[in-house]
């Protein structure tokens, strides 16, 4: 019995779904050589000419079956065997695009990005990496050079307030604290003037030293702070005439700012990758390549408490939080005192005036002494002489001694020394992206597809299931394979 059937050539893999339009191929008649056999079919034909036909693929229409012809045999003259082995990835064509399956790889336009970023272990990565780096300044406030300090200190009122003082201001502060009193020394020109005038600034100028609880130099530009208002500083009732700004109750500084993730690919690959991200004063951090596979760039927040100089950061990678840390900016700056002590001044002049009185009072003690005794030669003269004489030496070391206490200077400090060496450092955000790429790409995601490992039906690209199972007309030896190419993996096409 004669059937019809089309000859032609089709351009594809061989594990392909494409089906060719076999219009367009010759249509000839053919009969079976032997048994019907519709999974491997040996048919004769009859062609005019006598060239060898060229024909790989052949398509029956009263089975819809394409098939795949391996030989092609002459017979006699016009004559040609054709053996041919079935397409069925082109029959069931339309049945394997309606399967629901497990995709293990694939590759195609319309998966999501998520399904890209599942590392494929198919692929050796090699040992030497590539490096890709981005920087983004957080500190833009920051400066090396001058800086601010933040000076704490008890107010006349009792409470603790905070400045922030431009280092010639600060100099300025020190300059009056410890020369006012040597200045207005000089101008004394009697005992009851310098008595007066420590009676009268006793609590202010001796307390001013006392007033300070701390002091860091922080390097702040001064031009960041514009906000703060303006105010003399006071260091306990002493009004140092030094201008300052007063930090107000939240003296917090904040800078956010975004940082571009240089990735080296757009797909799995990126879990290839270790990231480090140098932050100022903090260190260099690691990122968790996990947490922020699937984001373009990091989110920082570096805030500054300006009367302590602790940092905190905050680095985020879209809704992950993947580091919180804090550090310190500020250096401690000790401020010390050697000018003379109010309290020994006071107390050291009193006891050279005692002194000047006793060595007075032993002076004429002994000058009656002599008068006695050129009077009467007694013995009672002679006591007075010794005596006097005695006093008068008490005196005067007394008053030598006084005048050492009042000169004597006594050192005193507020806060601490403290490094400062993270200054040197760059004030910019630095983050380092090391990749260690595959060996064998470019191009093994198009041939193999990427990892997918969900639930789907087969699109366009390539595909591997796992288990595929198919619903369809045909016949156990066609659905088995199938299902075997299918788990192979194939081209949707």
């Amino acid at each position: 019995m004669a059937f019809d059937i089309y000859l032609g050539n089709v351009n594809k893999r061989i594990n392909s779904t494409f089906q060719a339009d076999y219009s367009a191929w010759i249509k000839t008649l053919a009969v079976w050589k032997d048994a019907k056999d519709l999974d491997s079919p040996v048919v004769t034909v009859t062609l005019q000419g006598d060239q060898y036909p060229q024909f790989n693929a052949m398509y029956i229409p009263a089975v819809k079956t394409y098939y795949w012809i391996t030989e092609i045999t002459s017979v006699r003259a016009g004559v040609w065997r054709i053996a041919a082995v079935e397409d069925v990835l082109a029959t069931y064509r339309d049945q394997i695009l309606a399967t629901d399956c497990y995709i293990m790889y694939g590759f195609n336009q319309d998966a999501s990005g998520a399904s890209f970023r599942i590392q494929d272990n198919r692929q050796n990565v090699s040992q030497v990496p590539e490096f890709a780096t981005a920087a983004a300044d957080i500190t833009g406030t920051l400066t090396s050079n001058q800086g601010l300090y933040s000076l704490t200190a008890v107010g006349s009122s009792g409470g603790v307030c905070a400045y922030l003082i431009t280092p010639g201001n600060m100099r300025k502060l020190l300059d009056t604290v410890s020369q006012d009193i040597n200045d207005a020394i000089v101008d004394f020109t009697t005992v009851e003037e310098i008595l007066k005038y420590f009676t009268a600034n006793s609590l202010a100028q001796g307390s001013a030293i006392q007033a300070i609880r701390s002091c860091i130099w922080m390097p702040v530009k001064a031009s960041a702070m514009a906000g703060y208002p303006q105010q003399n500083v006071m260091l306990g009732d002493f009004d140092t005439g030094v201008v300052g700004r007063v930090l107000d109750s939240n003296p917090i500084h904040t800078i956010e700012t975004d940082i571009a993730i240089p990735w080296p690919a757009e797909d799995w690959k990126r879990m290839n990758c270790q990231l480090s991200l140098y932050v100022p004063f903090v260190g260099t951090i690691s990122i968790p390549v996990d947490q922020c596979n699937n984001v373009a760039s990091l989110h920082i927040t570096w805030v500054l408490e300006l009367i302590g100089g602790m940092v905190s950061v905050r680095i985020e990678a879209g809704d992950y939080t993947v580091y919180t840390g804090s550090a310190s900016i500020g250096a401690s700056y000790a401020i010390g005192s050697s000018n003379v002590p109010i309290q020994n001044f006071v107390s050291g002049t009193v006891s050279a005036i005692g002194g000047a009185m006793q060595f007075g009072a032993g002076a004429l003690g002994a000058a009656a002494g002599v008068s006695k005794t050129g009077l009467t030669a007694g013995i009672l003269g002679s006591e007075e002489i010794t005596g006097g004489i005695q006093m008068a030496a008490q005196g005067i070391a007394q008053a030598a001694g006084g005048v050492a206490q009042a000169i004597s200077p006594v050192v005193q400090c507020a806060g601490t020394l403290s490094g400062s060496a993270a200054v040197g450092q760059s004030r910019e955000a630095k983050l380092t992206v090391l990749y260690y790429p595959p060996v064998d790409d470019p191009g093994f995601q198009a041939v193999y597809g990427h990892p997918v490992m969900r639930m789907g039906r087969p699109v366009l690209g390539y595909c591997q299931t796992r288990g595929f199972s198919m619903a369809a007309p045909a016949r156990f030896a066609e659905l088995a394979q199938v299902a075997t190419m299918m788990d192979g993996g194939v081209f949707i096409e």
